[in-house]
């Protein structure tokens, strides 16, 4: 994981549009079928496809989730994918985005095993991001991407995970748009994204846009993203 390598893609800052899907009934973006984004910042993306399990094993050691080197590792609570972005970060020298460090875990869950879970759901709302005005686009280290970020791969033609993966952003139905934007800062379910295109797919984009629990004992899986500094 030490720097750019074949398998990571840069994106710089750029604007675009989201075409939403006005097709379905109750779209809550309903008269809006173009959405404006602009992303002040560049980001490199770690990996082509998400985090695969022997990927998983390297650098939080075994796990009895693990059935298969080299396949996804999709089966990753949200406390530990925040605990696995830690750690990718600490690898390359960098300092870890989520200070985690007030959150009361629940006994017998692990972030090793992809199982670990708060005692409660107001623990997550504990979580501190390490950068100016707590903005996650300014943090340095590796993190969980935007809902905005993932558009901008989307959009770049790059659609490789069929299962869901955890997202930054708490779950809204309605995607703002804007500059920088990002979720909610409230709300126990987070956002997931999704290359499979499905009946959740009706509240924003082409591909599939979800929610699951933030303390869900299954979860999704990780893609990870870093804010580049500005040259």
């Amino acid at each position: 994981f030490n720097n750019p390598a074949p398998g990571y893609h840069y994106f710089p800052a750029a604007d675009f549009w989201v075409t939403t899907d006005p097709a379905y009934d109750g779209n809550p973006n309903e008269g809006r079928t173009r959405i404006w984004v602009s992303l002040t910042h560049s980001v490199e993306w770690m990996n082509e496809t998400a985090v695969a399990a022997s990927s998983w094993s390297e650098i939080m050691g075994a796990s009895s989730r693990v059935d298969a080197q080299g396949a996804a590792f999709s089966v990753v609570t949200f406390g530990s994918a925040l605990e696995f972005a830690n750690e990718v970060s600490r690898r390359n020298g960098l300092a870890p985005v989520y200070d985690l460090s007030q959150i009361e875990w629940a006994p017998g869950t692990s972030a090793a095993a992809g199982t670990l879970q708060p005692a409660s759901d107001r623990e997550y709302l504990k979580i501190r991001i390490n950068a100016p005005g707590g903005d996650i686009y300014q943090a340095q280290g590796y993190r969980l991407p935007t809902d905005a970020e993932f558009e901008a791969r989307r959009i770049a033609g790059l659609r490789d995970q069929s299962f869901s993966v955890w997202a930054s952003d708490r779950w809204t139905p309605v995607f703002e748009g804007g500059v920088d934007p990002q979720g909610p800062g409230l709300g126990v379910f987070r956002l997931t994204r999704s290359d499979k295109r499905d009946g959740m797919g009706r509240y924003l984009m082409k591909l599939s846009r979800m929610s699951l629990h933030e303390s869900h004992p299954i979860g999704a899986g990780i893609r990870l993203v870093r804010t580049l500094p500005r040259q």
